[in-house]
């Protein structure tokens, strides 16, 4: 049972990396679409990162891909976290970023479940519609 979570997760998280954005290309797109970014730097051999992803960030990708450009970075892979972020080393670390990949807030160190995850997103959506947006993001 165990091995077919892990290789559900393992699967999943590729996904979610195949299918997110680099930040530069986030921050192009964040700034075209006027939303915010939605970043997590991961590695793709940390099981804490996979399960953080394949639950909490899963259970609120509805939300994420209507609300959000979403961006990764796979540290396990070599890649960089964008040279302007505080990053500790620790993984997962998530980051609300403005689309110019200013920080909004402080960073998410660690992993967090899907219901104070979904309450992150709602909080940081309604701050971001009532400063930056003349129409409110929908909940």
């Amino acid at each position: 049972m165990n091995k077919i979570l892990l290789i559900t997760s393992l699967i999943f998280t590729s996904y979610l990396f195949a299918n997110s954005h680099n930040i530069s290309n986030a921050m192009i797109l964040a700034k075209k679409e006027n939303k915010p970014i939605f970043y997590i730097v991961a590695s793709s051999g940390c099981p804490h990162c996979h399960k953080y992803i394949s639950g909490a960030v899963t259970q609120n990708i509805k939300k994420l891909k209507k609300d959000y450009i979403l961006a990764t970075c796979d540290i396990g892979k070599g890649e960089h976290v964008y040279p302007t972020l505080p990053f500790s080393g620790t993984v997962p670390t998530t980051y609300f970023l403005l689309p110019n990949a200013k920080l909004a807030t402080e960073p998410i160190v660690g992993e967090v479940d899907k219901d104070s995850l979904a309450e992150m997103l709602r909080q940081f959506s309604d701050y971001y519609a009532n400063k930056y947006q003349t129409k409110r993001i929908q909940k």
